[in-house]
């Protein structure tokens, strides 16, 4: 048994928060995407860290005072997320004091949830520039793929 740390897309207030765990049978890579419930909805939402039951088990035992639940269904266990839109949201997400998830939904292309949609490859050198461009500090605020 897994616990997957997940962000949901949707609005959640900034008081409460943003990431969530849920349980799973088997470990989903980082950028997966699954159904979680949320209180009477389901949702979707995207696997940002995985662990066993055996590793987390007496933090949850300690610290929490309710039941995980489990996911729903997996929508994609091929990754779509890249860990560089994570990062992207949640640097919008702290810089405008907006919900995580809705700044994940916002940076995600408009034909992200539909079924033909594909994830395109980048060339290694735009890659490698995005990587280190999103690695450093920032201070310099030339755009990384020219």
């Amino acid at each position: 048994m897994y616990i997957l740390d997940v962000i949901p897309l949707t609005l959640i207030p900034r008081t409460l928060p943003q990431i969530l765990s849920y349980f799973y049978d088997t470990s989903l890579p980082f950028g997966a995407v699954v159904e979680v419930p949320l209180n009477r909805r389901k949702i979707q939402a995207i696997v940002i860290g995985s662990d066993t039951l055996k590793n987390r088990k007496l933090d949850f035992k300690k610290n929490v005072d309710f039941e995980l639940k489990n996911i729903t269904k997996v929508v994609s266990p091929i990754p779509l997320v890249a860990k560089w839109q994570v990062r992207l949201a949640s640097y919008i997400a702290s810089n405008y004091y907006a919900p995580l998830g809705i700044s994940l939904k916002t940076i995600l292309p408009p034909w992200w949830g539909k079924k033909k949609y594909l994830r395109l490859s980048l060339s290694p050198r735009v890659a490698a520039k995005l990587r280190s461009w999103f690695n450093s500090d920032n201070n310099n605020k030339e755009n990384p793929i020219e």
